[in-house]
């Protein structure tokens, strides 16, 4: 097992050093302090990398992924397995909302929506 300096974590998982400090404190992710210098164990690096794919996408909320560290670090999967259950039937209905066709917006105002212009008729045909 490794032990990462701050400027190598940053370095090696892409995050922002203001990110890193509050993702330790938010998830609770040890680290200890040597001297002037903070020392990242290797469970730390790759929570830091598991948080960041998990941002990444958009998708999980802060919630969730807290769970799964909780899961990881206890071996608990219950509460994981009630969450991604929610979480895969979010998945499905979003699908199915994506893959609906599109409802035609409604009228503005109350009022009917425009009707197309008729082509007017050929000026060459009413003069002859």
């Amino acid at each position: 097992m490794g032990a990462y300096q701050f400027k190598d974590i940053i370095y090696i998982t892409g995050i922002t050093e203001r990110i890193v400090k509050y993702w330790v404190q938010e998830y609770g992710l040890e680290f200890k302090k040597s001297g002037r210098n903070t020392v990242f164990p290797e469970e730390t690096k790759n929570s830091l990398l598991l948080i960041k794919a998990l941002s990444d996408t958009e998708l999980y909320t802060q919630k969730f992924i807290k769970t799964v560290l909780e899961c990881l670090k206890t071996g608990d999967t219950s509460k994981y397995d009630h969450i991604l259950s929610e979480m895969k039937g979010f998945v499905e209905n979003s699908r199915s909302v994506l893959q609906s066709e599109p409802k035609k917006p409604a009228p503005v105002g109350g009022k009917k929506a425009p009707q197309k212009a008729k082509p007017q008729a050929s000026l060459e045909v009413d003069l002859l």
